[in-house]
């Protein structure tokens, strides 16, 4: 028995993120979606940014942002780590994921091929603790009805392994993998800086242009707005993102939603932003 459960990927956040028990969390969940629906769109993206703080801060972004998918059987999950610094890309050894809402099998074979390449590598010590993943799970439990996982996390890698991580991914998406880019925005600016940068933030993300994007970031962080701690702390699994869309020649990105704690918390000092972007084909 030790040996099965050791394969499993235990949840590291569920009663802090997101509600342990299994009725809260399904009733929790399932309310973001009914409200995102309203908002659907007629088509399924292929590549979808959502965020990944506590339900209570960004569970209405998120939802929007998964009532928005199809039917899909395979998804890749991409963050950054926000306990680790690597280059290269890691991939869980799992076979399983956990949330209360039950397991979710990881797709080995496909796995199994991006390992077979750089720079992709198996550490699951970097996944363990890790909740920018973790947070999406529940939202895909209710929304579909049967699917496997690619669980993927970045920290920093180079510009040459950044381009082989698009391009392997550019190769699952194109036969229908959905992939879902998990990124808050900006961090701890007041409420009225945060909507200001998380606006440039956004229109760069919908331009399309990964050095542009990275430029607007840096051009923000340098102007000495207080607070101001980073403009997206999954900036590098956004460029990926924005990279695979651009090697599917994918249609305008869609903002979706957006907010930021501060309209929820009601603390308008210090923030963090939130949105939910979708590309098209």
């Amino acid at each position: 028995m030790l040996s099965v459960l050791s394969n499993v990927r235990q949840p590291a956040v569920a009663g802090s993120f997101y509600p342990a028990d299994p009725s809260d969390l399904a009733a929790l969940v399932d309310h973001f979606l009914a409200h995102g629906r309203i908002k659907r769109l007629a088509v399924s993206p292929s590549v979808l940014i959502v965020p990944h703080a506590g339900y209570l801060y960004s569970g209405s972004v998120a939802g929007v942002g998964f009532a928005q998918i199809g039917d899909v059987r395979r998804v890749i999950l991409l963050g950054a780590s926000h306990h680790a610094r690597f280059d290269g890309a890691v991939v869980c050894g799992s076979t399983q994921w956990c949330t209360p809402l039950g397991t979710v099998r990881v797709d080995e074979p496909a796995v199994a091929r991006l390992l077979d390449a750089p720079p992709f590598r198996r550490d699951d010590r970097v996944h363990r603790p890790e909740h920018a993943l973790e947070v999406e799970l529940p939202f895909l439990q209710r929304k579909l009805a049967d699917f496997t996982i690619i669980p993927v996390l970045l920290s920093q890698p180079t510009p040459t392994q950044a381009q082989q991580v698009s391009a392997a991914l550019a190769r699952l998406v194109a036969s229908g993998a959905l992939l879902v880019v998990s990124s808050d925005l900006s961090h701890y600016p007041s409420q009225a800086d945060a909507e200001r940068v998380d606006q440039c933030t956004i229109e760069a993300i919908l331009a399309g242009d990964v050095v542009n994007f990275q430029a607007v970031m840096d051009a923000q962080l340098a102007a000495g707005i207080p607070g101001l701690h980073t403009c997206a702390c999954g900036a590098q699994a956004i460029k990926i993102g924005m990279t695979v869309a651009r090697l599917l020649s994918l249609g305008a990105a869609r903002l979706l939603k957006y907010q930021n704690s501060g309209s929820v918390s009601g603390d308008a000092a210090r923030v963090v932003g939130y949105a939910a972007i979708g590309f098209y084909a």
